[in-house]
């Protein structure tokens, strides 16, 4: 299993339960909603393995498209204090769930360069090619283009895994590989990433389909029955070149907006892959059970017994990740 931490993280710092729980003046609540989620899915799944990934420092994507997430910084002042001190709030509760986690034998994992999805990527790569299988864990619709017969995405919002009909009403797509081509089409305005003129989500999902219906019986699904044939770059600009309208033309003539923008957002792109020896090492890393270390770190944070959300009985709360080596 491969929990996405920043997505983790940023959720429970947006539930009011534990976005107002403190101890002693210091954010605790979004730590302890981490844990307690963590628990629940590890409950669920049982897995033998366990890694929370977090994003790196700094981003390799902003070499090459400098407006990379540039329309996340605030606008005014005011929203910068604000997210200046959600920042604060998020790295002191990450900083407490580091020194937890490995007590619980799971693994942590984060590397300079790579955001987290890139990370996730590397790993699953590396426990695809073992034959393991694997659930990751996100709300982040961009790591559904990791699906595959071995490879599960589960969805703690909705509570449910990733199936074919929900990639189609969210992403657009029937099938995961298609989510890069379809945000390389129409951008990604979460990241700031712009996309060819006139192809919104409508037409964009309406021309993948297409591109699909011409394969047949070949394009097989990736989340049900198999590998599907992969959509190229060359089948997809002869497709726009037999398109009649100016849209049509127009993502034909600009096709190299969307060869650019997939370096972004394929994530079988990524130069992460290119750091095996340091993502089988992460996979390999041995780890220990200290639950004692553990129930004293989190009796100190505040995570133990009093009001609200907190645990009670941590040695039978604790059960679950006991699976885990």
């Amino acid at each position: 299993m491969i929990i996405d931490g920043d997505n983790a993280l940023h959720r429970m710092m947006h539930v009011p339960a534990y976005a107002a729980m403190e101890t002693d003046g210091t954010a605790i609540g979004a730590a302890l909603g981490f844990l307690l989620s963590m628990r629940k899915v590890i409950d669920m799944f049982k897995p033998k393995h366990a890694t929370v990934v977090w994003d790196g420092e700094d981003s390799f994507r902003l070499k090459s498209y400098p407006a990379y997430k540039s329309n996340r910084q605030p606008k005014t002042e005011t929203e910068r204090v604000e997210k200046a001190l959600r920042r604060v709030k998020f790295t002191a509760q990450k900083f407490i769930l580091n020194r937890i986690i490995p007590l619980l034998g799971c693994r942590v994992a984060e590397m300079r360069t790579f955001e987290g999805d890139d990370i996730i990527a590397g790993l699953a790569a590396v426990i695809m090619k073992r034959n393991e299988a694997l659930t990751i864990v996100t709300d982040d619709i961009d790591l559904c283009q990791l699906i595959n017969p071995k490879c599960q995405v589960y969805r703690p919002v909705a509570q449910s895994l990733v199936t074919g009909k929900e990639l189609l009403e969210t992403a657009g797509v029937s099938r995961a590989c298609d989510v890069p081509w379809s945000k390389a089409i129409q951008g990604d305005k979460s990241d700031g990433i712009s996309g060819v003129r006139g192809w919104g989500e409508v037409h964009t999902k309406a021309f993948i389909q297409a591109a699909r219906a011409t394969l047949g019986a070949a394009g097989g699904n990736d989340i049900e029955n198999g590998k599907p044939q992969q959509l190229t770059a060359e089948m997809l600009k002869q497709l726009a070149a037999l398109g009649s309208s100016a849209n049509h033309k127009n993502l034909h003539d600009r096709f190299q907006i969307v060869t650019d923008n997939l370096k972004l957002v394929d994530l079988a792109q990524s130069p992460i892959h290119e750091r095996v020896t340091e993502l089988e090492e992460i996979m390999d890393a041995p780890v220990h059970h200290d639950e004692d270390s553990a129930h004293r770190l989190m009796l100190h944070a505040g995570m133990i017994g009093g009001e609200g959300s907190r645990i009670d009985g941590f040695f039978g709360w604790v059960t679950p990740f006991r699976v885990l080596r």
